[in-house]
């Protein structure tokens, strides 16, 4: 059985959000520094060989690297995740 994370997931969703670049480009600067302050933020990047890529660009609520990767794939993160930096890479494959 493949282990998932979505009753931690459940628990903690509503402390961030996922953005996509382009979203967050066009957002009013006053929009940005309001989420920033309530929630932990997480962009959405690039898709790489068996890879999806986000980037913490702020994180209000403290939430751990483990935490926000289980944000970032939604509460299913069954192929795991690896950090660099402020970068989550979760595995797809």
């Amino acid at each position: 059985m493949i282990k998932t994370w979505y009753e931690e997931y459940e628990k903690i969703n509503d402390k961030a959000v996922v953005v996509y670049g382009y979203e967050w480009e066009s957002m009013a600067d006053e929009q940005k520094e309001k989420i920033l302050a309530e929630k932990t933020v997480i962009m959405s990047g690039d898709s790489g060989y068996a890879c999806k890529r986000y980037q913490i660009i702020g994180n209000a609520n403290n939430l751990s690297d483990h935490e926000c990767a289980i944000i970032a794939d939604g509460g299913n993160l069954c192929f795991g995740y690896r950090m660099e930096g402020q970068e989550i890479v979760v595995y797809t494959d």
